[in-house]
Formats: structure tokens, sequence, C-alpha cells
């Protein structure tokens, strides 16, 4: 296995490129029509909401490394080493469990009611989650909770065997992600408020 993964659902880049094409074609609209101004003011708020959307859809990720497992949410990046992560469930969504606290990915959310309704049992197979006594529905490979819970116990077993894993516990908050957000919606609110 690699020494570094990164796992995030590869639907926040379709979702990312169809609010890109949508608020281009707005801007591009007013630009067609010959204001300028409006276009100008539409292009700054698209960029606005373009960064906003990155900060809560497209960056949050979980990066397993040879040492441990980093969640990476809107505000704050979690990195719990191997031998300090107690446990991974998937009930809401991808969670590791320390003894302290609980830290939960916002790029693994689990399957809704409706998309359980279609596993199976074969889909476990190859997974590692047959030994598991109760497999819940959010474990499904086909959820974005069970293929990081998947990678969790793979990468974590690896790094065990192998002897590189860690104990460490760093928790940051995500400055560049928060001064982002801030200047987007002073933006927004102040060329709304023009």
């Amino acid at each position: 296995m690699p020494d570094k993964y990164v796992y995030r659902p590869r639907t926040n880049w379709a979702y990312l490129a169809l609010v890109v094409t949508i608020l281009g074609l707005a801007a591009g609209s007013f630009y067609a029509a010959g204001m300028v101004n409006e276009g100008n003011i539409t292009l700054i708020n698209s960029l606005a909401v373009v960064a906003i959307f990155w900060v809560f859809i497209v960056h949050p990720k979980v990066v397993f490394t040879t040492t441990g497992i980093e969640i990476h949410n809107p505000f704050r990046t979690v990195k719990v080493g191997w031998l300090r992560a107690d446990d991974f469930v998937t009930k809401y969504s991808f969670t590791v469990l320390v003894k302290e606290s609980r830290y939960s990915a916002w790029a693994a959310p689990a399957a809704n009611r409706f998309i359980t309704r279609r596993f199976h049992n074969t889909d476990y197979r190859g997974t590692g989650l047959e030994t598991r006594k109760v497999i819940a529905p959010s474990d499904s490979p086909k959820s974005e909770s069970g293929v990081a819970l998947i990678l969790a116990n793979k990468h974590s077993q690896e790094a065990i065997n192998k002897g590189t894993a860690s104990d460490h516990l760093v928790k940051q908050l995500n400055w560049l992600a928060i001064a982002v957000c801030l200047s987007s919606v002073a933006v927004l609110l102040f060329t709304l408020s023009q």
C-alpha cells in the first residue's frame, strides 16, 4: 500500500464542476447582454460562493498514512495515530474513537436507509469485515463511510504489522479555511448591499 492515501468522494468534484458551470453561465449571460457592471458583480459573488463550496464540500478528506489517520474537516484537522485509535464506527459518518473523544469525517457520511436496502451479504466479501459479529448497512463498501472503514482497517493493520504505527493525537484549526469563509461572506454581504 502507498505511504499516504487520500480518500475524498469523487462526487464532490462533480458537484464543484456543476456549481462552477452554473455560476459561470450566470456571469456570462450578463456579459453577453452588455451589462458589464452586473457581470463583474456576479463574477465576484460566484468566486465567493465557489470558495465557500470548496471549504465545505471539496476540502474535507480522510488521509491514511503509515503512522496514523488524518481527518480534514472544514475548520479542523485531527491526526490520530493507529495505536491511539480504539475503534472505527460508521453510524452517521466514519468516526474514529479514542479514549478522550470521537472524531467524525465530513468526507465519509453513512448511507441512508434507501440505499441500504440494496445491500447484500456478498457485498462484504474481501473487505475484511466478515469477522465482525454485526455488520451495519453503513459498513458497506457501497457507502463512503464503509469505504473509509475498510481503508482504515487495512492501513492500520499494515502499519501495526510493519511497526510504523504511532500513538499521537494532534488537533489543529484550519486558519486558511476560516479566513476564506470569512472573507467570502464579507464579499457577499458587501456586494449584495450595493
